[in-house]
């Protein structure tokens, strides 16, 4: 007998063991979009494969009749403020449509679920995209490499250098391309202080030119934005006001309202970075 039952973004089923029905779930539906319930043995798909879940059913158990008007379209977001300890790259989702997402630790687990698209329109002022588009995807700047808009005062600029500098200083920094990262946010700032160079870089910008060289007292020749696998954010950690919902057993993060540092009553700020090989982010406070 297979049990069918809706909940708000997602359905669950219970049925009796069925290779080809397990097979067919992992095979169709992408990892971010199911979860398997080990308590009461039932899968859990989220709304946007209902459909093809219920397929599955029908085929595997001949048991036709499920129709996708079972699906609860009910999802209320809530806001919450989350302590984050750890934010990963992104990575695609195979079958989801060339998507992107990025998972959050809280404690020792992962529930957190960020989309490419939300993190790069939060940190890079990037356009949200049309979901049903596929949008082209923008060049960063140096005013991305140091997370602020290029509209950012000169006091703004000191903080955000001083911001960066001390997430990706590679003596407490542990992750692998710290050295690099560290390098492009003195270049970029090295830049951007100078009112006349950065003048020079707007109009780059402006006129939609794909670099930007230039010759500085660092024997910095071109500014590069390091490209990793997937999306990585400038800020790893910290508290974070978001909105959200219920995804399966995980949060999907909707939108960011703020994302500040984890600072202490001494006025030290926490540093989280995952060194290669580690099971656990190390964490420090400077």
């Amino acid at each position: 007998m297979v049990d069918i039952k809706a909940y708000p973004g997602y359905i669950s089923i219970r049925s009796p063991f069925n290779r080809g029905f397990v097979d067919g779930l992992k095979l169709a539906i992408p990892t971010i979009y199911r979860a398997f319930n080990g308590e009461d043995k039932t899968w859990l798909v989220a709304n946007d494969y209902v459909g093809t879940a219920l397929q599955l059913v029908a085929r595997c158990y001949n048991a036709p009749g499920f129709h996708p008007n079972l699906i609860s379209q009910t999802i209320r977001p809530v806001h919450k403020e989350i302590r984050l300890r750890y934010i990963g790259s992104t990575k695609e989702e195979h079958g989801a449509s060339g998507e992107e997402f990025a998972l959050g630790m809280v404690g020792n687990e992962w529930p957190l679920i960020f989309s490419r698209d939300l993190l790069e329109s939060f940190f890079e002022g990037k356009d949200f995209p049309d979901p049903t588009q596929q949008a082209p995807k923008k060049k960063s700047t140096l005013y991305t490499v140091l997370a602020i808009s290029n509209t950012a005062t000169e006091e703004e600029l000191k903080k955000a250098y001083r911001r960066m500098a001390l997430q990706w200083h590679p003596d407490t920094c542990k992750e692998p391309d710290a050295q690099d990262r560290f390098i492009e946010i003195q270049a970029a700032y090295e830049v951007l202080k100078d009112s006349d160079q950065r003048k020079r870089y707007d109009i780059a910008l402006r006129l939609e030119a794909s670099s930007f060289d230039l010759d500085t007292r660092a024997s910095v020749r071109r500014v590069r934005i390091f490209a990793a696998t997937g999306y990585r954010t400038p800020l790893r950690n910290g508290i974070l006001k978001v909105e959200c919902h219920d995804f399966i057993k995980r949060l999907m993060i909707d939108r960011i309202l703020a994302w500040d540092d984890v600072v202490d009553e001494h006025g030290r700020t926490l540093i989280a970075s995952w060194k290669m090989g580690d099971k656990q982010p190390t964490e420090v406070w400077f």
